[in-house]
């Protein structure tokens, strides 16, 4: 059987023509094209033209819900990207929505709790969303949108079960003292501490990551306490840390596909989300903000009387 004969890049501007021609000399409409398990299906969906090539690869045979090496199947890659005519063309397929993928997690209930809805609700066994999951959504969207406007905090961290009190405590432990208004000197960084009018501690740094270091979010959770904390990496990297009691349970990225341990505050924040009609630091914060109860204005931040406190690197 002709191979494709078409390397990554090839794949990156693959033209109808150009793969109808391939299949017409007999490429494996199924072929597994690299490590990741993708067979032609998943490489067309994000391209120009990608309704027509999933039209001619399913009239060619193709299994429009194979699996990929990550679990994944073309049609929840298409609804994770966003691309609207990459979905209505595999659900034209017979592309099955409701296949669970990740613990409950079927493209079509990913696609009802986003962008897509419209194109999953209708369907011949549609899920019902229940009261409790659409206020949980619609509360998810309203503190994502309520963190779009923060700008300049390099990372963040969100206390809860711990007083403001007890927080400055263990971070002045962390160098033997309480921290005064010194100026930050080398091998310290500068960490921001205010009791939230919703609730809760919140501390913020403008420069440096020691709120997502272990030794600091250890203490800052030693012997109780639950802390999330961003830090928004200088090459683009938003990682979310959770600290419960003294001990790590949860470190991910907003991009990052949750999988089928992770908890529903992921999925309803639209953590894997590849589409970009989401910002990672924002959907960071609201995650945070779900899980512990502890939510901040960024205005409030700046303005509201706080301490701070240095602590080594």
């Amino acid at each position: 059987m002709h191979t494709w004969r078409l390397e990554w890049a090839a794949w990156q501007r693959i033209t109808p023509a150009v793969l109808r021609e391939r299949l017409a000399l007999g490429a494996d409409p199924d072929a597994r094209l690299h490590a990741l398990g993708n067979t032609p299906l998943f490489e067309v969906l994000a391209r120009d033209g990608a309704a027509e090539m999933i039209d001619a690869l399913a009239a060619a045979g193709a299994t429009i819900d194979v699996l990929n090496l990550t679990g994944q199947t073309p049609l929840w890659e298409a609804v994770r990207i966003g691309r609207r005519d990459s979905v209505r063309a595999l659900l034209r397929a017979g592309a099955d929505p409701w296949r669970p993928l990740f613990a409950q997690w079927s493209p079509g209930l990913l696609g009802m709790c986003g962008p897509l809805a419209d194109l999953f609700e209708d369907l011949p066994g549609a899920p019902r969303l229940g009261p409790n999951l659409r206020e949980m959504l619609e509360y998810a969207d309203i503190l994502i949108e309520s963190y779009a406007s923060w700008q300049g905090h390099r990372a963040v961290g969100f206390v809860a079960g711990v007083a403001e009190e007890d927080v400055l405590s263990r971070l002045g432990a962390l160098r033997g003292e309480r921290a005064g208004e010194e100026p930050a000197g080398p091998g310290y960084e500068a960490v921001h501490v205010a009791t939230s009018p919703y609730g809760g501690v919140v501390l913020h740094q403008d420069d440096g990551a020691a709120l997502v270091v272990e030794r600091c979010c250890r203490a800052l959770t030693t012997p109780t306490g639950l802390l999330a904390s961003v830090s928004a990496g200088p090459g683009g990297g938003t990682y979310v840390h959770v600290w419960r009691d003294g001990r790590r349970v949860r470190h991910v990225e907003p991009g990052q596909e949750p999988g089928a341990e992770g908890p529903i505050e992921e999925w309803l924040c639209h953590f894997g989300d590849l589409s970009g009609d989401y910002g990672r630091m924002e959907r960071a914060l609201a995650y945070m903000s779900m899980i512990t109860g502890v939510a901040a204005e960024e205005r409030w931040t700046r303005e509201a009387p706080h301490h701070r406190v240095l602590v080594p690197r």
